[in-house]
Formats: structure tokens, C-alpha cells, sequence
């Protein structure tokens, strides 16, 4: 399941009540190449009894085409995780610099800065 982190169309907690009125007891939101998603969705689906398992939808290329692979029961808060998110924020900064424009660069080194200290952060804990 996609939600706004992504490509999806339902916030969160949007998605959580959906899951709910289906009658679902466990679900993985798999945004693509995030997990920003995912804390939110699980503070959501708690109080309904809904398991969530983290996922990710990773896009990679392989001879110019694009390839999503899916990754389920990892620890959201690895530094290794955080690490790679951090690299493609910094290559979508480094291609937004190239087309020598403005646009999402503020939103972005805000979005570096706070994943750079959550690898901080991990990297601390993981030692």
C-alpha cells in the first residue's frame, strides 16, 4: 500500500481507517524509496488493533529500466536505512542544482538535515 509519503492518495491515517472498514488485521505500507510513512501509519493502527509490518517499495535501474522491489520486516530506525534515504535526498539536491533551478531546494537541505541527524542518531545507538 502507497500512501502521500509516495504515490498514494490517502494520508496515513487515511489508509489506516480503510484498512479498518475492509476488516484488516495486518498491513505494510511499502511507499516508494520512504519510510516516512510508516511511524505514522502504526501510531494509527494501534488503537484499532491493526499489525503493521514495515515495508518499502525500492525502485532501482537496470539497463534504463526501472525495477521495484519490495522489502518487508526491517528496522525502520537502521542507520544503514537512514543512510541510503539520506544519499537520494542528496542526488535528487545535486540534479535540482544541475537544472540550475530553486525549486523543493529549501525543502529538501530541511529534509537532509533531519534525515542526517536521525543517521546520527542510529549510528549512536548501534555502536
Amino acid at each position: 500500500m502507497h500512501t502521500t509519503a509516495s504515490d498514494g492518495r490517502l494520508t496515513p491515517a487515511e489508509l489506516v481507517v480503510r484498512a479498518d472498514a475492509a476488516g484488516l488485521t495486518t498491513i505494510s505500507v511499502t511507499d516508494h524509496d520512504t519510510v516516512a510513512a510508516l511511524a505514522e501509519t502504526t501510531v494509527a493502527a494501534k488503537p484499532k488493533g491493526i499489525r503493521v509490518i514495515s515495508g518499502i517499495e525500492i525502485t532501482a535501474v537496470d539497463h534504463g529500466r526501472d525495477v521495484h522491489m519490495q522489502g518487508y520486516f526491517f528496522d525502520p530506525a537502521s542507520a544503514t536505512l537512514g543512510a541510503l534515504n539520506l544519499a537520494a535526498l542528496c542526488k535528487e539536491l545535486e540534479a535540482i542544482g544541475r537544472a540550475q533551478t530553486t525549486a523543493k531546494a529549501d525543502s529538501l537541505l530541511i529534509a537532509i538535515e533531519q534525515e542526517y541527524t536521525q543517521v546520527e542518531e542510529a549510528l549512536k545507538a548501534e555502536l
